[in-house]
């Protein structure tokens, strides 16, 4: 073989040679090829022609060959810390370290660093595995680091550029965890509370430093290093703090040098009255609608028209557009109910509803009510019709009698049937639309707001 073409994929800087008998080509490479790396060997080159039909068949004595191979070199070392674990009490005695082939010991020895330094001595127990013999305690929450500045071989050529292994050892006892969190809201009444340590704890310690506020009676258990304090159940719309307070034990490193607390708050209690939903008849007779759904709550029946008729209606059916001058609603119905909304119809408020639902139940017209007023009816099983809007904006005109009403564009009336929370601190209320929806879930600051309106104004029927 005179000649031989050579080509190594990936690209290594190799030097070519041939053997003794010149038959064999041996390719060094100038450094050294990547560990756990594929590469594909191609070699080009003529061979002698043996068969004598051959040689009468072409007009030289060699024929062109490719030899082709795929070879992996073995992989780098693995090492590993087989003592201490990622945590490690501060009076250990050794540092040991597992290399996953026989190392070049010298090597090794000459490379390898203790950050911060301790005091002690690299030892060999045998060719895979290394020991730093300590002759000092360790520091407290301290992170240590073991490491390998250089290349160091293998007995077998293998190599280690560098490595990184580190631990830290045991600090103060703190919480890495409470449950409930802290802020959660919606916690249910049978919830669990949970505090997981950072370390392994002294149990008497940490459930004497264990209060909760408002008290409640539970009783302890613990999973490795998680306190769990089980009750017969939270009470419902309950803001709970609960605390640990500093010095808890520790089994390996140090006591808790400060408090932890944890607040959140239980599931809200609800009150909603089984009201039957209905949907108003006309664009404009939300007003009967509401007050039909109140009223069916007891097993009574009228129709939106009966309840119409009961209020009556007040002034010009439209509105004059010159003079401003329209019906009073704080007498009967303004408008035509199946008309355009302050221009040619508009409804009416709560003295006429109440006046109109006092022919079936004892009611109670009112205006300027706190949310606590309309819960606390609720409560006691009455519903509450209430005057609001949908979008729109304040609105006037005057009567004929030469009143100034005051009203909203979008004016509307929901049923009030449930609320969330305790009577003296509602934090919802749900209502019937009677547009719908039914059964619509208000959060107190919107439901204040829509209200106020018109003057925390409504109607409760008992």
């Amino acid at each position: 073989m005179d000649k031989a073409t050579f080509n190594l994929e990936p690209e290594v800087p190799v030097k070519l040679k041939f053997g003794e008998e010149n038959n064999i080509l041996i390719a060094e490479a100038e450094n050294c090829f990547a560990q756990q790396q594929n590469y594909q060997v191609t070699v080009t080159t003529s061979v002698p022609i043996d068969d004598a039909l051959d040689q009468e068949l072409v007009n030289n004595k060699y024929r062109p060959f490719t030899y082709q191979k795929t070879f992996t070199t073995q992989p780098a070392p693995a090492t590993s810390l087989t003592k201490p674990n990622s945590v490690a009490r501060v009076d250990i005695n050794s540092i040991d370290i597992n290399f996953s082939e026989p190392m070049n010991q010298d090597e090794v020895l000459g490379l390898i660093k203790l950050s911060p330094d301790l005091a002690g001595n690299w030892l060999w127990v045998d060719e895979q595995n290394l020991s730093f013999q300590l002759s000092q305690q360790l520091n407290y929450n301290q992170t240590y680091k073991i490491q390998l500045s250089g290349r160091a071989k293998s007995i077998d050529g293998s190599y280690i550029d560098s490595f990184d292994l580190a631990f830290r050892t045991y600090g103060a006892v703190s919480v890495s965890k409470f449950s409930p969190y802290n802020g959660q809201v919606q916690v249910p009444i049978n919830k669990e509370i949970s505090i997981n340590f950072n370390q392994p704890v002294d149990h008497p310690s940490a459930e004497d430093a264990f209060t909760i506020s408002p008290p409640i009676a539970g009783n302890f258990e613990w999973q490795a290093n998680t306190l769990i304090f089980k009750t017969s159940g939270l009470a419902q719309d309950t803001t709970y703090t609960v605390a640990v307070d500093q010095g808890i034990g520790s089994i390996n490193g140090l006591a808790s040098t400060r408090s932890y607390s944890t607040t959140f708050t239980t599931i809200e209690s609800q009150t909603i009255l089984n009201v039957p939903y209905d949907r108003q008849d006309y664009p404009l007779s939300c007003e009967a609608s509401a007050l039909k759904m109140a009223l069916g709550f007891y097993g009574l029946n009228p129709s939106e028209d009966e309840i119409i008729a009961r209020v009556g209606y007040n002034g010009p059916v439209h509105r004059n557009q010159e003079t401003n001058i329209w019906g009073n609603p704080n007498i009967g119905y303004v408008g035509d109910i199946s008309g355009s909304q302050n221009t040619t119809g508009y409804g009416v408020h709560w003295g006429p509803i109440a006046k109109a639902a006092s022919s079936y139940r004892s009611t109670q017209a009112f205006s300027g009510w706190s949310a606590t007023q309309l819960a606390a009816e609720l409560e006691t099983g009455h519903p509450v019709v209430i005057w609001g809007s949908i979008g729109g904006s304040p609105d006037s005109w005057q009567d004929e009698s030469g009143n100034t009403i005051f009203a909203w564009k979008g004016e509307h009336t929901w049923t009030v049937i449930g609320f969330t929370g305790k009577v003296d601190n509602p934090t919802g209320f749900y209502t019937h639309n009677p547009l719908g929806p039914a059964n619509q879930r208000w959060s107190i600051s919107s439901f204040m707001g829509n209200w106020a309106k018109f003057g925390n104004s409504g109607v409760v029927v008992r």
